[in-house]
């Protein structure tokens, strides 16, 4: 066998090893599809996952290997509701088989761009939900880093000099709960539940990462193979993922899909399709609750027991601390959507005349039902 050589195409860019050493390729061609199929394989070996959540996961990875090919760059956000559903073992996974792993379960604004502008990596925040959510210039930071021009600019030296850091890099995050809806918009959303009783998973050997470094030999060199043609190749989005934010997440992993090409080209699609669909029904209902709890607060304001539809929306929309200005694929909420969120609780507007007008709106005492049943009693 020929000595090995080193990747040629960005190698200090895009392919090391985990401890940093420079990676050897894999002596022989890589076949995508089956790559692909083995990745999806060794991550449904180790956590329960929905439906084809594998195979976006496993794209994400190989995606990872190719920085610079898209404009963007989604994160991936593992979520669970409760301990114990897998997240953290996904996370580990994953950092076995991504470009350049990073690790930490707590991480500072400014380690966050300033370790970026130095070097190549791949961010995977564990427990992102216990430091994340209150600090706004970290959450701007990893939403900044989701595009190839993202940057933070700061002062620096003894002159106070402004310097632009360079953001962008792959991220993986892992909480409980959810994350803040501007990280979760640029990401793909992975829910994981706990798994079925009787299913058997292999134990993630996190003290032996070597095991898993030809599996990483083979990415790099079919990424380092088909990297032109994933940068040229502009894929067709299926028209279910309608929110552009959406497509620019999609874009990356099926361009990737495409360039492996033959029946992965329809699995990629069938899998961001189906998270996108299941990830909008649990969205619809969260924000239900939330309607819930805002249109009561509104009618405690405003101390009546009857308002126009309008007047909810507009209400609502006034909210600093709620997602309704972009609560519908990225658009305000409106009384259409207001009448969707509320008629799971059999919540319906009605007639309300006002001297001699008439306009649609709400009973309050239409609601006291779903307030009793679904929100905590008021402060």
């Amino acid at each position: 066998m020929d000595k090995p050589q080193t990747l040629t195409v960005d190698a200090a860019l895009r392919a090391h090893d985990v401890d940093g050493k420079e990676l050897q390729p894999w002596p022989h061609p890589v076949n995508g599809e089956d790559l692909l199929d083995e990745l999806v394989a060794l991550i449904e070996a180790h956590v329960a996952l929905p439906n084809d959540a594998a195979v976006a996961v496993a794209i994400w990875i190989v995606h990872t290997w190719l920085p610079g090919a898209k404009f963007h760059t989604p994160r991936l956000t593992l979520l669970s509701p409760i301990r114990g559903c897998g997240k953290s073992t996904l996370l580990d996974l994953v950092g076995l088989l991504v470009a350049h792993p990073e690790s930490t379960s707590n991480i500072s604004t400014a380690a966050f761009f300033r370790g970026i502008s130095q070097r190549p990596q791949t961010l995977l925040i564990d427990e992102a939900d216990r430091f994340l959510t209150d600090k706004e210039d970290l959450i701007g930071a990893v939403n900044a880093g989701f595009a190839q021009n993202g940057a933070i600019t700061r002062c620096v030296g003894d002159h106070h000099q402004p310097h632009r850091f360079r953001c962008f890099a792959p991220v993986a995050l892992a909480a409980i709960g959810n994350l803040p809806t501007t990280i979760e918009d640029r990401s793909i959303v992975i829910s994981l539940q706990k798994r079925p009783i009787g299913q058997a998973l292999k134990r993630l050997r996190r003290d032996q990462p070597y095991s898993f470094n030809d599996r990483r030999r083979q990415i790099a060199s079919w990424a380092n193979d088909n990297f032109d043609w994933v940068k040229s190749h502009d894929p067709s989005i299926p028209t279910e993922i309608a929110n552009d934010r959406a497509k620019d997440c999609a874009r990356p992993l099926l361009a990737i899909a495409d360039a492996v090409g033959g029946r992965w080209c329809g699995i990629g699609r069938r899998a961001l399709t189906d998270l996108y669909a299941r990830r909008e029904g649990l969205v619809e209902e969260d924000l239900a609750l939330m309607l819930l709890r805002d249109v009561r607060g509104i009618f405690d304001e405003m101390q009546t027991d009857k308002i126009s539809s309008e007047t909810i929306v507009c209400k609502l929309l006034q909210l600093s601390d709620a997602p309704w200005s972009e609560s519908h694929r990225g658009k305000p909420i409106s009384k259409h959507q207001l009448a969707k969120l509320l008629k799971p609780f059999g919540i319906k507007s009605k007639s309300l005349r006002h001297g001699a007008t008439t306009s649609k709106g709400y009973d309050r005492e239409d609601f006291e039902e779903a307030f009793q049943a679904y929100l905590p009693p008021p402060p």
